[in-house]
């Protein structure tokens, strides 16, 4: 009985260490912070959220290719801009996202390289941004901190909605960027078109009004 107490504790001690050192229990600290540009290298998709990994993987090896032939081998940090809540579709196949990496300095060579195998180039700017960050650890850690930034996202435009005024009306996608070991996520305040890339129109959502209800809800509460 004893030591099937002790495995018992053993497993709870080991599940806990788990999602503690995965972040499980991390709260995401929301603040304004800038977005710093560079040269998005990307694809646009329309998949199920299941299969946005599948892009990345493509991505990668794309990326492997190029470093292949260089003397100082770079990874570029892999940038999503998601447009969608895919919880939140009616046909969640239609969730668009435009997936790549983010490259910071000006390269033609890498340019030409991607745009031969299909890549688009869009020139972010820097951009005032709503910001959070969570560690990424595992593949899991994108839907862990997922879940954890976006409603903190929200209840914040609505605390700050007298203040923030217009710049929450116009659409742009949420840019989710894995850099230093962190899953940096990013709302635009400003420059919202150059982050607005789909060619693909807005998918027919369950609920039109949740985020604005959302923010609304949160802004009451602060009143």
């Amino acid at each position: 009985m004893d030591t099937i107490l002790l495995i018992c504790l053993s497993i709870i001690v080991l599940i806990l260490s788990f999602a503690i050192w995965i972040g499980v229990f991390k709260e995401v600290t929301i603040k304004e912070e800038l977005f710093h540009g560079g040269t998005f290298i990307y694809k646009d998709i329309k998949c199920h959220i299941s299969q946005i990994g599948q892009a990345f993987n493509s991505m990668f090896r794309d990326q492997e290719k190029y470093k292949e032939h260089q003397v100082r081998k770079f990874t570029f940090p892999a940038l999503g801009i998601y447009y969608d809540d895919p919880h939140n579709l009616v046909d969640p196949t239609q969730n668009r996202s435009s997936v790549g990496f983010l490259v910071q300095y000006k390269d033609d060579k890498v340019v030409e390289f991607y745009q031969n195998l299909g890549y688009k180039i869009k020139v972010l700017p820097q951009t005032k941004s709503i910001y959070g960050d969570f560690p990424c650890k595992l593949r899991l850690s994108c839907m862990i901190g997922a879940q954890k930034f976006y409603p903190a996202s929200l209840k914040y435009m609505g605390q700050n909605k007298e203040r923030l005024g217009s710049q929450m009306n116009e659409l742009s996608g949420s840019a989710e960027l894995i850099q230093d070991g962190k899953i940096k996520y990013y709302f635009p305040l400003e420059n919202k078109k150059d982050f607005y890339l789909t060619p693909d129109p807005r998918p027919e959502q369950k609920n039109l009004y949740k985020y604005k209800d959302q923010i609304e809800k949160s802004s009451k509460k602060n009143q």
